[in-house]
């Protein structure tokens, strides 16, 4: 009887564990560079005379990351390619006493927002100030950011 137990064991034991299935699936992950931006120096008209209009050239902003990557770009929170180029400077008591600084010469790559084969984009322009004839006397300050993020 012992026997006959054990060869039944045996051949149940086979059969279930021959319905055994199994697959395999890959992973796998590529590291890329992190997105990084600089900017080549603050702009600060110093004292400005009211009705007077005052120039600064050759900013830069510049986007270092994955060659051949695209990037979504932001200034002020605007899309790049939306942004109106005016940067409001704020009087240090009053936000309602403001000062307009136009971007000018900025360069226009349209959509094409993409790191180039040194995984660089460069964001160059040059500023104007209008100070009116009437502007409160005091300090102004304003901030132009940008964002960067993968596409």
């Amino acid at each position: 009887m012992s026997l006959i137990l054990t060869l039944f064991l045996l051949t149940f034991s086979n059969i279930f564990s021959s319905n055994i299935s199994e697959e395999s699936m890959n992973i796998n992950a590529t590291v890329i560079k992190p997105l990084k931006v600089i900017h080549n120096g603050d702009i600060n008209y110093g004292k400005v005379i009211q009705g007077s209009t005052h120039s600064t050239n050759g900013h830069i902003f510049i986007i270092y990351g994955e060659p051949g990557q695209n990037v979504d770009i932001s200034l002020n929170d605007k899309n790049l390619n939306g942004f109106k180029k005016n940067i409001s400077l704020f009087h240090e008591k009053s936000d309602s006493n403001i000062l307009n600084v136009s971007l000018k010469n900025t360069n226009d790559d349209g959509k094409n927002t993409k790191l180039n084969e040194k995984g660089e984009y460069k964001y160059s322009f040059d500023t104007e100030l209008t100070v009116p004839k009437n502007a409160p006397i005091g300090n102004y300050s304003g901030t132009l950011t940008m964002k960067v993020k993968f596409k």
